[in-house]
């Protein structure tokens, strides 16, 4: 809080008036006016540090606020609003401009909604995306809360738990939602698969997971048949790569495909254990 006494905190007070708006110089001859008193150009300037080829500028500014007042005197000296006064002017000041900003970021924000559905009505575009390792995690994120229908993931056993560990609770949501979410993942030597199956799906009958005995070729996801994530790396990697994102039609038919073909031939896991079948 802003107290100007005795023993005045002066940056505590600066750092106060310019958190409100007001430019550092502003601050430091204001607080300098409210401490002293009615005071002249060299007095003021004394005080606050300020140059005095600065300071009329400056003054003239402060009065076009109505924080600070002109004494008719010789030589003419200035005086400041009382401090309760100026508070609430720069607090209402500020309330005014967030509003507004808020206003110009709303509209901002519609304006971009209705160019992206303008876009999307009149043209099909079908987009590449190579996606920075920094942007895949918050990227994956994205379109699994976007999934509505279907979710097929075809990764390594270490990918595998990293999924369970960061996306658990997005895909149990999507789990919620009806998704039917299907993993097809490389069997683990100390057989802990099932666990984290467990841990992932626990009894929603919509989450399954088979296994395959050699490391996947290809790390990919498949969103509503829509979309579809490819990692770039090895397969067996546990470091962060860039990813390739696309909403090409051929290349997301491809990549059902190619996951309907692994399905088949992998081994469901349940109960604990690992058994064939086509469930």
């Amino acid at each position: 809080m802003l107290q100007i006494s005795g023993s005045i905190r002066l940056e505590e007070s600066i750092n106060t008036l310019t958190g409100l708006g007001l430019k550092l110089v502003q601050a430091k001859v204001y607080v300098a006016l409210v401490k002293s008193g009615p005071a002249c150009v060299r007095e003021i300037s004394d005080l606050s540090k300020v140059p005095r080829t600065d300071l009329y500028r400056i003054l003239e500014e402060l009065e076009k606020k109505g924080l600070v007042e002109r004494v008719i005197a010789t030589p003419t000296k200035f005086k400041a609003t009382p401090l309760f006064d100026s508070i609430n002017m720069l607090l209402q000041r500020r309330r005014e401009e967030s509003l507004e900003l808020e206003k110009k970021a709303l509209k901002l924000q519609h304006d971009h909604q209705m160019a992206i559905s303008i876009e999307s009505t009149t043209k099909d575009k079908t987009e590449f995306i190579l996606v920075p390792s920094g942007r895949v995690m918050e990227k994956m994120a994205n379109n699994i809360d976007c999934a509505q229908k279907s979710l097929e993931v075809v990764l390594s056993y270490k990918r595998f738990s990293h999924v369970v560990f960061t996306y658990v609770e997005k895909i149990q949501e999507a789990l919620f939602r009806g998704v039917n979410c299907r993993f097809v993942v490389e069997k683990d030597e100390k057989e802990q698969l099932s666990l984290k199956y467990a841990e992932l799906c626990g009894k929603n009958t919509t989450c399954r997971v088979k296994s395959v005995a050699a490391t996947p070729q290809t790390i990919f996801a498949i969103f509503d048949q829509k979309t579809v994530f490819i990692i770039e790396n090895s397969p067996s990697s546990k470091e962060e790569s860039s990813s390739l994102w696309s909403n090409n039609s051929s290349l997301v038919a491809l990549a059902s495909d190619h996951f309907e073909v692994l399905w088949e031939r992998s081994m469901k896991v349940k109960n604990n254990k690992i058994s064939c079948g086509n469930a």
